[in-house]
């Protein structure tokens, strides 16, 4: 599960999880899930849903339900979503690379997420991985062939 993704810091969890074993803490994680799942299925019924919601459900449409074609349905959603948000963005290319396998569609989408949020390190490190991960080394490396005046360095 991805804590950026679904509620950040788990404080203090490994205390709470000590003495349980592997089933007994799926449950809970389990659990945890539905409750999500239901307070998203509220806010997106009562037409309260923005980008971030919209996002965060699809998330848990594919991780947790495996429901690939729902979650892209509300990944959708998400980028359309007013106004644009490069997180929601960032989270679709990387559904798209995962999930999809559609490397170019992936590489759209976060080109996109990062000219909608050009100061965001964490969408601009996630791009960087994808292009780490998927051969495009060339394009996350800085270029040292040249020196500080912009000259060719020898």
């Amino acid at each position: 599960m991805h804590d950026d993704l679904h509620g950040g810091d788990n404080g203090d969890e490994e205390d709470m999880f000590e003495g349980l074993d592997d089933d007994e803490i799926q449950e809970i994680n389990s659990a945890r899930a539905r409750r999500r799942k239901a307070a998203y299925e509220r806010v997106i019924a009562a037409g309260g849903a923005n980008s971030l919601i919209l996002s965060n459900y699809a998330q848990l449409l594919y991780e947790f339900d495996k429901d690939i074609k729902r979650a892209e349905m509300y990944f959708k959603q998400a980028v359309r979503a007013e106004p644009a948000d490069g997180e929601a963005m960032r989270r679709y290319a990387i559904f798209l690379w995962h999930v999809r396998g559609d490397m170019a569609k992936a590489e759209d989408m976060f080109t996109e997420a990062i000219d909608e949020e050009p100061q965001s390190s964490h969408i601009r490190s996630s791009y960087a991985w994808f292009l780490w991960m998927t051969g495009g080394v060339e394009t996350c490396l800085i270029d040292n062939s040249k020196n500080n005046n912009g000259d060719d360095a020898e």
